[in-house]
């Protein structure tokens, strides 16, 4: 979990320090320090763990002091307070977030930490990315992690002596991007996580990749399987809904989702009404409030006092099952357990004949494929009706990867966010140089 690669590059005659303190061989987790012309900015403050935590462990962490959570190998202290400026008797650090998936922003949830540190973060990226984080946060119950944020818009990077250019990129969450950083003898690219859902897409971000000294990509999918598309999502639920058009039809999805993928649940529902979590609900207007103004979406209110998102189309327990075959709930994971074979008043009626659709829309690896199983033997035991599997990847392809670092053609590239980074290495074309951490 320590990581200690450094790496020093000249450049046109002055030194760039690129430092991978998380995420170097492993998926998420992603901490880099870029250092230049006595600027320092770190790419995402994510954190990655060696086994899944319950929701409560993760709560007990972040209340843990500075000391424990340095010598845990978490929080890389000295290059943190190394590239921290002071302005007004207050230290910051500077930091560019990709998008609001918790292995790329989960170290800033650690308040205490950050507290003892004496350290805030001014916080980069466009509006609608904060927006996105900002809701995950409050949803969370983590509202104070806010107070140790300041957010900035790229562009007033620029008075801290460079400049950042955000690049929209496609991936399993909204409003995701990369980023492009420059000062007047250096551009570093940085890709976030990314996935390439039609040619267009590749055009796009090559196009602006290009001239590079530096670029950081991701290359987490080195094992290819499941579905490539959101599309190919579409067809299999038009599928199954029409296969089950008598049926309801619960979707389960990570405590949080993204709009793409419920609007592929809406455009393939066939007119049946879709009926949100009020999470999903409110993270969802979080990032595209039009979503809730369709005419067939509503949010379920399950307890009484439950906070509705303000102009949402409200339906009541009753009312969802006494709309059996009409309607598609769409519920978070940790909430699967108001989903009962019985109605008891306060649980989603799941009868013999409806099914169980599980699609995340979060980073998938082995703890996602546990909790599928997981989750599998609990609906099949418990509810006593079948589960099925839609899911595709945010991530590209190895090849397809391969095929935007060469088009790009940096000078040097840096392989993170990979168990196995080295797989990349022999499709790259030289004279591109390859760094992967040791």
């Amino acid at each position: 979990m320590r990581n200690s690669p450094i790496s020093l590059s000249r450049f046109r005659g002055f030194c760039l320090e690129i430092k991978v303190l998380g995420g170097g061989r492993t998926v998420g987790g992603n901490k880099i320090l870029a250092s230049f012309d006595g600027r320092h900015v770190w790419l995402d403050m994510g954190i990655s763990y060696d086994r899944r935590l319950e929701l409560p462990e993760y709560n007990i962490m972040r209340g843990f002091s500075l000391q424990k959570i340095v010598s845990m190998g978490y929080f890389p202290q000295e290059d943190i307070i190394a590239s921290a400026k002071k302005e007004n008797g207050r230290r910051y650090i500077n930091v560019l977030l990709s998008h609001a998936h918790s292995d790329h922003y989960g170290l800033m949830t650690y308040f205490r930490a950050w507290e003892e540190a004496k350290i805030n973060m001014r916080l980069y990226s466009p509006i609608d990315t904060f927006r996105t984080l900002q809701a995950r946060l409050e949803l969370g119950n983590l509202k104070k992690v806010l107070t140790n944020l300041d957010y900035r818009k790229p562009e007033e990077a620029e008075a801290e002596g460079f400049n950042v250019s955000p690049v929209r990129v496609d991936h399993s969450m909204d409003a995701a991007c990369g980023y492009i950083v420059m000062s007047p003898r250096l551009r570093i690219g940085y890709t976030g996580d990314f996935r390439f859902t039609t040619e267009n897409e590749f055009k796009a971000m090559t196009k602006a990749f290009v001239d590079l000294d530096v670029l950081i990509t991701e290359s987490t999918r080195i094992v290819d399987h499941g579905l490539q598309t959101e599309e190919d999502v579409k067809s299999q639920v038009e599928m199954l809904l029409t296969r089950f058009f008598n049926s309801t039809v619960i979707f389960i999805v990570g405590w949080y989702t993204y709009t793409r993928r419920v609007k592929t649940i809406i455009e393939a529902s066939g007119g049946r009404k879709v009926v949100l979590h009020s999470k999903v609900a409110a993270m969802l207007e979080a990032a595209d409030p039009t979503i809730l103004s369709n005419p067939n979406v509503f949010v379920i209110q399950i307890k009484e006092k439950e906070k509705i998102p303000k102009g949402a189309r409200v339906m009541t327990l009753r009312e969802v099952n006494e709309a059996h075959g009409d309607v598609v709930v769409v519920l978070p994971e940790i909430q699967k357990l108001y989903l009962w074979r019985e109605e008891t008043g306060d649980s989603i009626l799941v009868r013999p004949g409806d099914i169980v659709v599980s699609s995340l829309s979060e980073p998938y690896d082995e703890d996602s494929a546990r909790g599928l199983v997981e989750l599998a033997s609990w609906v099949t035991k418990e509810l006593r009706v079948p589960v099925y599997h839609i899911h595709a990847s945010g991530h590209a392809p190895i090849h397809k990867i391969a095929d935007f670092v060469n088009a790009v053609k940096p000078k040097k590239v840096y392989v993170v966010h990979s168990y196995a980074p080295e797989i990349l290495k022999p499709l790259i074309n030289k004279p591109i140089e390859v760094i992967i951490q040791k």
